[in-house]
């Protein structure tokens, strides 16, 4: 009887920590999304202002980081860039400016 309590309770606290797991990378994709809208939008109001996307974030005073939770902007060509960040070692998301949309995976602009 002892070995189905063990069990049970290993059971259970498993459970809990898949859930957690899941919980907190919901709420930094969640958190990631809000602060590259934001990005999206100084880059928006600087390609407004200067008729031209801009050729790095310093040049909107983001400083460029590396890391987990950071954002990164890539410039396509003269109309059409990403802002995007990692949702796990292999996986990224992306803000695609020809769509003004998010979508998980790397694609060609249309």
């Amino acid at each position: 009887m002892k070995k189905y309590n063990y069990m049970f309770f290993l059971a259970v606290l498993l459970s809990f920590f898949v859930f957690q797991a899941c919980d907190f990378r919901a709420e930094r994709e969640s958190k990631l999304i809000k602060e590259g809208n934001l990005l999206v939008k100084k880059i928006e109001m600087f390609k407004k202002q200067n008729q031209r996307l801009p050729l790095s974030l310093e040049e909107i005073r983001v400083p460029e980081e590396d890391g987990f939770d950071v954002l990164y902007y890539y410039k396509r060509d003269s109309l059409h860039y990403t802002v995007s960040f990692p949702i796990s070692s292999e996986e990224h998301k992306f803000y695609y400016s020809d769509t003004k949309q998010w979508e998980k995976g790397y694609r060609e602009m249309k």
